[in-house]
């Protein structure tokens, strides 16, 4: 799958003819397809729930999970990175990042104002 005119199409279609608000900002939280794997397999309570048709496919985890990337970087999205050597980033320092970008962007609008 690659990011074509079928995006522009959808957007077109939320944003233009049925009127949903454009995002200020968008922010791509990533974790490697590979670290996101190993930590959900790692899981022993799913709550009793199994994977589902998607879940068990391999493939079409990876490509959705390539192809989320290439729509960030299409759109131009905000980037964090919630992993580090190979293990996830405490929430705290994930919220961290995330509040710098949001007070960046919302300070860059006051000065253009």
């Amino acid at each position: 799958y690659s990011v074509s005119g079928d995006t522009l199409k959808l957007n077109d279609y939320e944003y233009n003819k049925i009127g949903i608000p454009e995002p200020d900002l968008v922010i791509f939280l990533h974790v490697p397809f590979e670290l996101a794997r190993s930590l959900k397999n790692k899981r022993t309570n799913n709550e009793g729930v199994k994977n589902d048709i998607h879940e068990s496919d391999y493939e079409y985890l990876k490509r959705a999970s390539d192809t989320s990337i290439d729509i960030a970087k299409k759109y131009n999205w905000s980037f964090i990175e919630c992993s580090s050597n190979n293990e996830m980033r405490l929430p705290e320092d994930i919220h961290e990042d995330i509040y710098k970008l949001v007070k960046e962007y919302v300070n860059s609008k006051k000065i253009k104002e």
